[in-house]
């Protein structure tokens, strides 16, 4: 069984995302994925508008991101994952990102 599922999905590949998402191992309801991104363009020490609104986009659906040099990560229920991944996508790419990687693992 697989554990961990990876996302690269440019702009206007948003709604594919629903299939790919049907991939995710089947946990029971409830169950906490953990999910690692990474925004580009990456400009060290100073994060652009494109990382800092998606960042404030995911913590707008209640959830605490960790903010990191390399990528960002955060903690989401299984039920969750969808809606949140595709504020993350829409604030990111609808500030100037060029790519956004998204990997989802089992907490």
């Amino acid at each position: 069984m697989v554990d961990t599922l990876v996302l690269l999905a440019p702009q206007q590949k948003l709604r594919g995302m629903r299939v790919l998402l049907r991939f995710l191992p089947k946990h029971k309801a409830g169950t906490m994925l953990n999910v690692e991104f990474t925004i580009e363009p990456f400009v060290e020490g100073s994060p652009g508008a494109h990382v800092t609104a998606a960042v404030a986009a995911v913590e707008r659906c209640g959830l605490s991101v960790e903010f990191g040099p390399f990528g960002s990560s955060f903690s989401v229920t299984k039920e969750q994952l969808p809606e949140v991944i595709a504020e993350l996508m829409r604030a990111a790419y609808g500030n100037g990102a060029t790519y956004v990687s998204v990997d989802v693992g089992v907490a």
